[in-house]
């Protein structure tokens, strides 16, 4: 008999506990909109600027990407292509540097990269909740504050689509206040996708050991000759013959005067930079609807390069000579077109390009798979002179 109570009450001490034990973990539903998105906000909050910070992204069980970003620097590893970069900034400005490759100047790539973690979340978790359109979507938080310290956040999203019902939840874990891991699974229809992305914070980036030619203090800025790039379409025979490029919300102009090489730089206005982003890229017309903005730009400012130019007598000793001495010479492979009566070779040399002309010995195998290394080896360079600034130049300013 006093076993049996030993027994009973043993249950009720084990019950009791277990019962506390579940009490201490903290709870808190919400439903509806406007009382989910306080919850997810104050969750996530502080992710998106987190620095240092790591991300892996898995893809349907696979890793597909780390994105690990220190400072100034980022390291971008593509595991589906084995391939990885980094962006970083020197001097204030921002580079890109592929493994075993120089560093290119390179402004739009780093500024996307540097928001990515703030575009995955966006995207993924709390963009959802800022569309102003919610007829006929669920939303459902369930938060839970656990006694371990870690703390979890579910969201479920439900709406109706064209192909079915469709469902977004999105599961965050907090481990000392800061996101660990995110867990994203979009349903729609019979489809099923999942992302999940983990979080370090204990992370940094060594660069590659990197040489950084600061070509500005060759760059001169003057008066510009043009004070539009009217005056310039007026100088020449046809307007095709306009050496020009779109840089973001810029126009950038190539000309040469009195055996100067200048970049003139118009800026694009609010409503013309949009007008230029509406055109019709697949348009019959569109060069000439992009010449039609680009007309009647102002210049604000004009850069003489000329000396960060390779002399053209420098350039000129190479005649005579094999490509491979422009190799020896430090330039680089950026292209060529060839033939059996010669063609053009394209090197490249702190960050711009020369053309040199070459014929090859006779003799030479039409049928030969042409091939950067063998035609410098086996062509005779006629010439060689300046082509154009190269992208990483861009702008010159």
């Amino acid at each position: 008999m006093k076993r049996c109570k030993w027994l009973v009450l043993l249950i009720a001490v084990l019950m009791l506990v277990g019962c506390s034990g579940g009490s201490k973990d903290k709870v808190t539903k919400a439903e509806g909109i406007d009382s989910c998105k306080p919850l997810v906000d104050e969750f996530y909050a502080g992710l998106a600027e987190a620095d240092p910070v790591r991300m892996t992204t898995t893809y349907n069980g696979e890793v597909s990407s780390v994105f690990t970003k220190d400072g100034e620097k980022m390291l971008i590893e593509d595991s589906a292509y084995g391939s990885a970069f980094y962006l970083f900034k020197e001097n204030g400005k921002a580079y890109y540097m592929a493994e075993g490759e120089k560093p290119m100047k390179e402004d739009v790539m780093y500024d996307m990269y540097a928001k990515s973690v703030e575009m995955n979340l966006t995207m993924f978790v709390t963009g959802i909740y800022t569309v102003e359109d919610t007829e006929g979507l669920e939303f459902n938080v369930t938060r839970t504050d656990k006694e371990d310290g870690t703390s979890e956040l579910v969201s479920v999203v439900k709406g109706d689509t064209e192909n079915g019902a469709a469902e977004i939840t999105s599961t965050g874990v907090k481990a000392d206040g800061k996101v660990s891991r995110i867990t994203v699974q979009m349903k729609s229809g019979e489809s099923t996708t999942e992302f999940v992305y983990d979080f370090e914070y204990d992370t940094t980036i060594d660069l590659p050991e990197h040489e950084i030619k600061d070509m500005t203090q060759y760059y001169h800025h003057i008066d510009s000759p043009y004070a539009t790039v009217e005056d310039i379409l007026g100088t020449l025979e046809n307007e095709e013959d306009l050496n020009y490029m779109t840089y973001g919300d810029k126009i950038l102009v190539f000309t040469e005067e009195n055996g100067r090489q200048l970049e003139l730089i118009a800026q694009l206005s609010d409503a013309d930079f949009a007008e230029y982003e509406n055109l019709d890229f697949f348009a019959d017309d569109y060069q000439q609807q992009v010449l039609d903005i680009v007309r009647r730009q102002a210049f604000t400012d004009c850069v003489d390069f000329t000396d960060a130019l390779i002399p053209q007598e420098q350039l000129d000793a190479y005649a005579g000579q094999k490509g491979t001495a422009l190799l020896d010479d430090g330039f680089e492979e950026s292209g060529f077109s060839a033939s059996a009566e010669g063609g053009t070779l394209i090197f490249a040399k702190d960050d711009f390009e020369y053309e040199a002309e070459f014929t090859l010995p006779e003799g030479y195998d039409e049928e030969a798979e042409l091939d950067f290394a063998k035609l410098c080896e086996d062509g005779e360079i006629q010439s060689v002179r300046f082509s154009g600034p190269g992208f990483g130049a861009l702008p010159i300013e």
